[in-house]
């Protein structure tokens, strides 16, 4: 029988019903006469029935929050971080020891190619960890969104500094 009611109907005793669980039927009721005008006695009882259901229905609220949060979110910071420097350790050095020995102009110094690598992982680790963020987001895992969010924004500045600072500091 709740299925006879139009959507405005239902949208207004849902409405009623979360805004004021107290609510006796006969007062949404009356609110629904004073603001819509009559109906009919079949359209009440409709009205009733949705009314018993959203009363019936379990109240679902946010889940409790993960007492780990914090720990997670600086965890996934971390390891981010310490992930992407290793990284970019990994490239630069090998190619820092090899044109240690070179003369080299500012175009084909070691700093430009450490810098260039530092700027290339910054930016790359940006694109695929706001990507992978909103996944987590999407899957409910927000400590682990939030940190990756958190640390490729700050590898970004990091790596873009480091970029800088290599080209002009070593040759």
């Amino acid at each position: 029988m709740p299925d006879d009611l139009a959507p405005a109907q239902i949208k207004f005793v849902r409405r009623i019903v979360r805004r004021s669980p107290d609510l006796s039927f006969e007062d949404v009721l009356e609110r629904w006469r004073a603001e819509h005008g009559e109906m009919a006695e079949s359209e009440a009882e409709a009205l009733r029935a949705r009314y018993d259901e959203e009363q019936a229905a379990p109240r679902q609220g946010r889940p409790p929050p993960d007492p780990n949060h914090g720990r997670t979110v600086m965890r996934t910071i971390v390891a981010w971080i310490g992930v992407h420097i290793l990284l970019l350790v990994a490239l630069a050095v090998p190619s820092y020891a090899q044109c240690t020995g070179q003369p080299s102009n500012f175009f084909g110094s070691c700093g430009l190619n450490i810098g260039l690598t530092a700027l290339a992982i910054g930016v790359a680790q940006l694109v695929y960890g706001v990507i992978a963020g909103a996944v987590l987001t999407l899957n409910r895992r927000t400590a682990i969104a939030q940190g990756l969010f958190i640390s490729a924004a700050a590898l970004v500045v990091l790596f873009t500094a480091a970029c800088f600072g290599a080209v002009f500091t070593l040759h």
